[in-house]
C-alpha cells in the first residue's frame, strides 16, 4: 500500500509520507461497515497507484552489483530528478563475498545485501535503512536474466523533520522477475507491506501479483538500470487491513498503464485505468483508477 522497492525501493518514505499526509491516519472504517466509503476508497487508489508505481523499481536489479547502483537507491522519485541524489551513507553488507555464480551470468547463485546502519539524507527527512535483501538465481545454471529477490524485515523509518513525527514501511517476502530486452514477467507471492503511522497504528497489504512490462522501444532494457517507458499489466489479488478493518482486493488494469519516464512527477503514469473490485463479507465497492497525466488520475467509486 504503501511504499516504494528506484530507492532500494526510493520505495520511497518520503513520497509516501506525502501521499499518506493527505489521507487520515486515524482510519474512519469500523468493522460493521462492509462497503468503502469515497474517503476509505480514495487513500486505497493512493495506495495501490504507489504500489503499481513501485514495480518499476529495482526490476532490472541483479543483486550481485553495487547495490547502490543495482537499486539506484533513488531515482524514481521527483525529489532525485530535481536535484542531486542523496547518498545512501554506509557501505550495505554482502554476504558471501563474493558470491558464488555458477552460470556467469549477471544474477549470482545467492547473495545477502545487509542495510542494518544504513542511512539517506534528505532535505525535509532522514531515512534510517534496516534488515536485508536476498538475491537468488532460479536458475544457477542457466545463463538467462531471471532473478529472485526476496525481503527479509527490509524497513525503512522515515524522521520527518518540519512535522517532527516518523512514519516507517517494512517488507517481507519474495518477488521474482524473468526478463529480456524488450520485456519483463513479474510475480510476487504472499509479498507484504506494514506501514506505521505516526501514532503508531498499522496498516497491511498483502499481495499475490502478476505483471508484464513491454518497453516501448525494444531492446531498451537493461541490467541494473531504471526501466525505460513502456506499457504494464497488472493483475492479482491482495488483503488490505487498515487497523481492524479488512478488504480483500481484485485487481486488474485496462487499458494497460502506461510508464513515462520522462515524468517528474509520481507515479510515473500518464495514461491507463486499474480497476479495483474491494470485497467483504456483505459488500462490494469497484474503485476506478484512471491515469489522465504523469502524477495525476482520478478515482471514481461504485
Amino acid at each position: 500500500m504503501f511504499g516504494r522497492p528506484q530507492t532500494v525501493i526510493c520505495l520511497t518514505s518520503v513520497t509516501l509520507a506525502a501521499i499518506l499526509a493527505a489521507c487520515s491516519s486515524s482510519p474512519t472504517a469500523t468493522t460493521t461497515t462492509a462497503s468503502m466509503s469515497q474517503g476509505q476508497a480514495d487513500t486505497a487508489a493512493a495506495a495501490l497507484t504507489t504500489e503499481a508505481d513501485n514495480l518499476s523499481d529495482g526490476a532490472t536489479s541483479t543483486g550481485g552489483t553495487n547495490i547502490a547502483a543495482a537499486f539506484a537507491i533513488v531515482p524514481a522519485s521527483p525529489m532525485a530528478r530535481t536535484m542531486s541524489n542523496p547518498p545512501l551513507l554506509c557501505s550495505p553488507t554482502r554476504s558471501p563475498n563474493p558470491p558464488t555464480n555458477s552460470d556467469a551470468d549477471a544474477v549470482p547463485d545467492s547473495v545477502k545485501w545487509d542495510f542494518t546502519g544504513c542511512l539517506i539524507n534528505h532535505p525535509f527527512a532522514t531515512e534510517s535503512l534496516g534488515g536485508a535483501i536476498i538475491f537468488e538465481d532460479p536458475t544457477p545454471t542457466v545463463t538467462d536474466h531471471a532473478v529472485t529477490r526476496i525481503f527479509d524485515n527490509f524497513f525503512i523509518q522515515t524522521r520527518r523533520i518540519i512535522r517532527g513525527d516518523t512514519i516507517m514501511d517494512e517488507w517481507n517476502g519474495p518477488q521474482s522477475w524473468t526478463r529480456d530486452s524488450n520485456h519483463t514477467q513479474f510475480t510476487e507471492n504472499a509479498f507484504t507491506l506494514v506501514h506505521t503511522f505516526p501514532n503508531g497504528n498499522t496498516a497491511s497489504h498483502v499481495r499475490t501479483w502478476s505483471s508484464t512490462f513491454i518497453a516501448d522501444t525494444a531492446g531498451s532494457i537493461q541490467d541494473d538500470a531504471p526501466l525505460p517507458s513502456g506499457t504494464r499489466n497488472i493483475t492479482g489479488t491482495s488483503q488490505w487491513t487498515w487497523r481492524n478493518t479488512t478488504w480483500d482486493f481484485s485487481v486488474t488494469t485496462n487499458p494497460p498503464l502506461h510508464r513515462q519516464d520522462a515524468c517528474t512527477t509520481v507515479p510515473l503514469f500518464d495514461s491507463g485505468t486499474m480497476t479495483v473490485v474491494a470485497t467483504r463479507p456483505s459488500e462490494t465497492t469497484t474503485i476506478t483508477i484512471t491515469f489522465t497525466g504523469c502524477g495525476t488520475y482520478t478515482v471514481s467509486r461504485s
